[in-house]
């Protein structure tokens, strides 16, 4: 119900000429063996600040509730399992990585469609620094390690990992980075024991 809700949203705010992009699981189910084994409990979706006011009467418009507005997103929820994020950005302000982030709209294709995807950089760049801040402010499950590790080993070769290393570097996240995919490694694949102390 939650896929095929989005593909009518995403269809109809393209015909409204909002340029949008949807992030995290409704992209990543399709990379997992199984489309199922990706839970979701949300859809988050990236635009265009400006459009914040037709973003939120389309929503109204088609029954949801608004149930908050933060610094980064909007929140709006129908009929229990339908629920949306509405991102104008894709990190707070205070984080190392705002001004890179800043400018991931930017970075998307829009030539063919008011509906883009992240670069594979950026995406995967989003993917290290949402679950650092997960991390930082009250822990992450499972899910955000498979994420990353299922991507890698679906996108790796798409992904520039010099331009990945210098901004993860930039945004003080590149040690991070590593030991997550020791982790990662460790769990998923057999291959090797993480060593996972450090700070």
């Amino acid at each position: 119900n939650l896929s095929l809700e989005t593909d009518r949203i995403l269809a109809e705010l393209n015909s409204l000429g909002i340029k949008c992009v949807p992030l995290k699981g409704i992209l990543l189910k399709n990379d997992y063996p199984f489309a199922y084994l990706r839970t979701m409990v949300d859809v988050d979706i990236l635009y265009d600040e400006k459009m914040q006011p037709q973003v939120h009467k389309f929503f109204i418009d088609n029954g949801y509730t608004m149930e908050h507005k933060g610094r980064k997103d909007s929140a709006y929820r129908k009929d229990k399992i339908l629920h949306y994020e509405m991102h104008t950005s894709l990190v707070n302000p205070d984080s190392e990585g705002f001004e890179y982030f800043s400018a991931a709209l930017e970075r998307v294709d829009f030539s063919n469609s008011n509906i883009g995807k992240l670069t594979p950089e950026d995406t995967y760049i989003y993917m290290v620094e949402h679950l650092a801040n997960h991390v930082l402010h009250g822990g992450a499950g499972i899910k955000l390690f498979m994420d990353m590790y299922i991507y890698l080993k679906n996108h790796e070769k798409e992904i520039n990992r010099d331009y990945v290393h210098q901004i993860l570097s930039d945004i003080k996240l590149l040690d991070f980075e590593k030991k997550t995919i020791e982790i990662a490694n460790s769990w998923f694949s057999y291959e090797s024991r993480a060593e996972v102390l450090s700070e």
